[in-house]
């Protein structure tokens, strides 16, 4: 139980979108009940679904969206999915990355003063701790040597190296 009102971000945040329009619901009709005013159920439910309907951008990632901007929440889902299924090869970009050796140097700065920058020498053997401390560092792209293929060489012995015969 708890004493004065509850805070509707509190219940969206711990019990979800349900309930925080049930809660919603029942609060609104109690004072209107206090009045002695009888609206239908239907009224209020489409002014909480457009209450709802909206989200609050907390990071806008690859989107142009910016922090704090209001975006219906259909739209979220539907960049969410785009982005999804333009990254889907990030995984398998990262199984291609692991093992093979940084071709630059990176710097990954700090963020606070009291810890190191962390610095990767060209030719580390990238690891899946570095793939992590890079993509939390922002770095979008990294480059890495190719490994190719030995070539197998071929010794041909020519005429004319053999050494001139004296007549």
């Amino acid at each position: 139980m708890t004493s004065g009102n509850i805070k509707p971000r509190k219940i969206l945040k711990d019990l979800g979108v349900d309930e925080l329009s049930n809660h919603l619901l029942s609060e609104i009709k109690k004072i209107y009940a206090e009045q002695g005013v009888d609206i239908h159920d239907k009224h209020f439910e489409i002014i909480i679904r457009q209450m709802i309907n909206k989200v609050e951008v907390i990071d806008g990632g690859d989107t142009h969206y910016m922090p704090g901007d209001l975006v219906p929440y259909n739209r979220v889902i539907k960049i969410n999915e785009e982005i999804k299924n333009k990254n889907s090869s990030v995984e398998k970009n990262r199984e291609i990355v692991i093992g093979k050796k940084l071709a630059k140097k990176v710097i990954i700065a700090s963020e606070n003063d009291d810890e190191e920058s962390k610095i990767y020498d060209q030719g580390t053997t990238i690891t899946e701790d570095i793939i992590k401390d890079i993509i939390e560092a922002g770095i979008k792209e990294i480059e890495v040597y190719e490994e190719y293929k030995k070539l197998k060489l071929k010794t041909v012995q020519a005429n004319w190296l053999e050494p001139l015969k004296s007549t």
